[in-house]
């Protein structure tokens, strides 16, 4: 009594979300969602899907089985599709969070109805591939070139500052090197005088 208790849940709920999952009528001229165009195609598969793999034929591929045990046949198969139809639910919402596809959605539908807004037009091409390549690629080429003339003036400023840190550090040694040879030659004039007037003390009066 319990199985069969189960088992008229199982198909009442089966009954039920297919029910549920059909697309109501939209009016025409109301934009929906692609999240929401996305479960609706979800939901039209699982139907389509049950409606394949229907219990009659269920019943044709297990005939011995059906023949045998009716009611636990149905069991069997209201608890296979209840199963299978969670499966691919499950299955779905995880590419859905791995892909972050309900924000990615959501984002393309505010692009299009900001794009309704624009009154400008929209570019098309002109037939022309060269002119077309042009108009596309130069405002690219020229922001580009914009972009590489800052780098390389900013790059000449450094090495500028560079080669006078240098300039500066070499006039900077060679003041050094003057002051060493001055009192290298300061203390060899001293030590000169200390020599001969060591030499004139020894001399006998």
């Amino acid at each position: 009594m319990a199985e069969e208790s189960n088992a008229n849940v199982d198909g009442a709920y089966e009954e039920k979300g297919l029910e549920g999952s059909s697309s109501e009528s939209v009016p025409p001229g109301t934009t929906i969602s692609r999240v929401k165009l996305l479960d609706t195609m979800v939901d039209t598969f699982l139907q389509k899907l049950v409606a394949a793999g229907s219990y009659q034929r269920f019943t044709d591929c297990y005939k011995r089985f059906y023949q045998l045990q009716p009611e636990m046949t149905q069991r069997i198969y209201d608890k296979f599709i209840t199963q299978l139809q969670a499966s691919i639910r499950e299955e779905i919402s995880e590419i859905k969070e791995e892909g972050n596809l309900e924000a990615v959605l959501n984002a393309l539908d505010k692009v299009v109805e900001e794009g309704k807004a624009r009154k400008e037009p929209a570019w098309r091409p002109s037939g022309i591939p060269e002119k077309d390549l042009h108009s596309a690629m130069a405002p690219y080429l020229l922001q580009q070139r914009d972009t590489l003339q800052r780098r390389v003036q900013k790059q000449e400023a450094e090495n500028q500052q560079l080669a006078e840190a240098v300039l500066a550090g070499r006039r900077q040694v060679e003041e050094l090197q003057l002051q060493v040879q001055a009192r290298q030659q300061a203390w060899q004039a001293l030590h000169r005088e200390q020599r001969e007037l060591v030499a004139v003390l020894r001399e006998p009066e």
